[in-house]
């Protein structure tokens, strides 16, 4: 590694920039293993190895370290093969802004940790895997959750754009990757809730609940190496915002999503290994402290 610079991006977005550094990317991506499609395909995973003047010198896709090292190897031997590379130079530079576009914790706001994996599938199959998301609120956000004076037991609708937006952004199947993302509508069923449980002085035990039913059109995908076509209908069912059923490829797969609230500077936080998951309707408990 001591002769490479390592860099880490979300190909999904930066290949639809459109500034230079999108168009490098595509720039370098369209002479590996992607390249020469006959038919167009939107990802551009995978690892390249590339000059600073945009020439590839070898990409895969793949999570064999194996593999990594020998085309890393490979990259390698090419770059001694061409003379003169100290006198390359980099595409012309654009303004770089570090705090442009950065996700930063909301002065003031709310994050909640969001994990989701598989509860057992009708066909028995067992599926360890879980993935981790963010909920964010800001301060503004947070106080229009919770009026003034809550009542306990009493149920408090959440506003509806903030209910749609957890529905649409966050109610996903990531436990295997990224999934499709929902559209406006495919929102069907959106009614979530905030039930006060407890109220001690500044501090109350909140309850979100609420039941949301997406549903999407069947998604048409041609493989363009062999024009096989996948129809994988998409659908979901999440019912106290705990059990989220999606069908994907006619079997139901039933995930289990628990929030808890996330600390300022914390690190990448571990599956709970308290949790107990279950196939039936929870409710879930969020404790905050409030401060007006």
């Amino acid at each position: 590694m001591q002769n490479f610079v390592p860099v880490a991006d979300n190909c999904s977005y930066t290949q639809n920039l459109q500034n230079m550094e999108g168009e490098f990317f595509c720039l370098i991506a369209e002479q590996g293993h992607y390249g020469g499609r006959t038919k167009p395909t939107t990802t551009r995973q995978g690892l390249y190895t590339c000059t600073l003047a945009g020439e590839l010198l070898a990409s895969i896709n793949t999570r064999d370290g194996d593999e990594v090292a020998e085309m890393m190897r490979q990259a390698l031997e090419k770059w001694h093969q061409k003379r003169g590379r100290a006198v390359e130079v980099a595409p012309g530079g654009y303004d770089y802004d570090p705090h442009n576009g950065r996700w930063e914790y909301p002065e003031d706001g709310l994050v909640l940790n969001l994990y989701a994996r598989d509860l057992h599938r009708e066909s028995g199959e067992v599926d360890s895997r879980w993935n981790l998301d963010r909920v964010w609120f800001t301060r503004d956000e947070v106080n229009s959750l919770i009026p003034e004076n809550m009542v306990i037991g009493k149920n408090y609708p959440i506003p509806r754009h903030l209910a749609r937006r957890i529905a649409k952004l966050h109610l996903v199947d990531i436990v295997r990757g990224e999934s499709p993302r929902w559209k406006n509508e495919d929102l069907k069923q959106v009614e979530i809730a905030l039930i006060a449980e407890e109220i001690i002085d500044d501090r109350m035990v909140l309850r979100l609940e609420g039941i949301v039913r997406n549903e999407a059109p069947p998604i048409l995908y041609v493989n363009p190496f062999s024009n096989q076509k996948v129809d994988m209908p998409r659908a979901s069912n999440f019912n106290s915002l705990v059990i989220l059923r999606t069908i994907r490829q006619q079997e139901h797969l039933r995930i289990s999503m628990l929030l808890l609230l996330a600390h300022v500077g914390e690190q990448q936080p571990l599956m709970p290994g308290s949790m107990t998951w279950v196939q039936r309707r929870s409710v879930l408990p969020l404790s905050l402290h409030l401060i007006r």
